[in-house]
This record gives C-alpha cells, sequence and structure tokens, in this order.
C-alpha cells in the first residue's frame, strides 16, 4: 500500500514526458518538411533569376488570438 502514490506519481509523469516528446518529434517533423519545400521552391526560383523577400509582422492584442501580417515581394535579377 506504500507504494501506490510513488507508482502513480511515475505513471503520470511518463504520461507527460511521453506527450512532450510526442509533440517535440511532431514539430521537428513538420519543421523539416516546410524545409524541404522551401529549397525546392529557392531553387526553382534560382533557376529563373527571381529573388524574394517575406516580411512578417506578429500583432498580439489582449483578447484576441496572435495575427500575423505578412509582406512578399518578388524581385527579378537581371543578367
Amino acid at each position: 500500500m506504500t507504494y501506490v502514490v510513488p507508482i502513480i506519481i511515475a505513471a503520470i509523469a511518463i504520461t507527460l514526458l511521453g506527450m512532450g516528446w510526442g509533440a517535440l518529434n511532431n514539430y521537428r517533423n513538420n519543421l523539416s518538411i516546410a524545409e524541404a519545400n522551401k529549397s525546392k521552391v529557392d531553387s526553382i526560383l534560382l533557376a529563373y533569376n527571381i529573388d524574394y523577400e517575406l516580411k512578417l509582422d506578429f500583432i498580439k492584442t489582449f483578447h484576441e488570438g496572435l495575427k500575423v501580417k505578412s509582406d512578399l515581394r518578388f524581385k527579378i535579377r537581371k543578367g
């Protein structure tokens, strides 16, 4: 009976640790997919001598969620 509390605490800790690792692995997988897609777009734009500039502004208000304002500009290189 004295080992019940530590076993419950250990089970909760293992569960929370598993949830944390799962979220981290999901983030890493999504990041690697996004980087692969970005490198494909960059290689295509490089072939056509096109540069781009992306500006992101994160706007946080008190009662609303996070809003993202983006500005994407393309530049054609000569030569």
